[in-house]
């Protein structure tokens, strides 16, 4: 698995939960859903975005920071609504919008410079360390 593989896995996981607390009005998935967003997020800030800055890729960098940062608010937000509040369907559709653009950036954009910069071997390295992370996040 790469670390491209990896990160475009999980976009589509995340977002699928997102749905189906949508669908059903439910907050009972948010401690869930918020666990995978912020070990994805910080898994990606430690282990794959310092290295598009080590081949100047300091742009996307930048605004993908800027993005998780407002995913976190949005989730910070969305942690003290339950299902039948009247913001918690806008504020979930606001989440879901966010995450789907900042994974079609990734995906569509950055992924493929970024295969053409990063040697294979470190792409396993950083898929590695990555995966440890995450690992380790949830134990």
């Amino acid at each position: 698995q790469t670390i491209y593989t990896i990160l475009k896995n999980e976009h589509r996981g995340v977002k699928r939960m997102i749905k189906d607390s949508m669908r059903k009005k439910s907050s009972g998935k948010l401690p869930k859903i918020f666990d995978e967003l912020n070990s994805h997020m910080e898994g990606e800030e430690q282990y794959f975005y310092p290295v598009l800055k080590e081949k100047e890729m300091n742009g996307v960098v930048i605004e993908a920071f800027e993005q998780h940062k407002i995913i976190r608010t949005i989730m910070g937000d969305l942690g003290k609504l339950d299902g039948d509040d009247e913001d918690f369907l806008p504020k979930t559709k606001v989440l879901f919008d966010m995450i789907s653009n900042h994974a079609r950036k990734e995906e569509k954009e950055i992924f493929p410079k970024a295969k053409k910069l990063i040697e294979k071997d470190y792409e396993k390295e950083i898929a590695d360390n990555y995966l440890n992370f995450k690992e380790a996040f949830f134990q």
